[in-house]
């Protein structure tokens, strides 16, 4: 049998609802809104840029890495040399679900760089 419709139903349907709303949009959040590529400029026409990478398909393997490659491209409008790269300080988070708590642990790559000026031709002539 059927209850009525009254406030409390409609209020106890509204709870449950927004509940899986909230947790449907939270989830997401955590899972869509990190970043993956972090540049950190020097100011002296250089810097570092972070990525995150899972550790079974490797830094260099890494979606983010291109990215990563992209963003200094961009930052030095051309020609770059990277100076070092290596692991950085990873970071772990915790994340909640309908199942529980996960730890979840990220590794991050780092790659230094300096941007190079442009050579024109008369540059490389006088050179010779």
């Amino acid at each position: 049998m059927n209850s009525p419709l009254t406030i409390k139903n409609l209020m106890l349907v509204w709870k449950r609802w927004s509940s899986m709303v909230s947790l449907v949009l939270g989830a997401g959040c955590v899972l869509g809104c990190g970043a993956g590529v972090v540049m950190h400029s020097n100011g002296k026409g250089g810097g570092v840029v972070q990525y995150v990478f899972q550790e079974h398909d490797g830094h260099l393997l890494s979606p983010n890495r291109s990215d990563a490659l992209h963003q200094i491209r961009q930052y030095c409008q051309g020609s770059y040399v990277i100076q070092r790269e290596g692991p950085t300080h990873g970071r772990k988070r915790v994340v909640e679900g309908v199942a529980g708590t996960d730890v979840v642990t990220e590794d991050w790559w780092g790659i230094q760089f300096d941007c190079q000026a442009s050579s024109t031709s008369f540059s490389r002539s006088q050179r010779s």
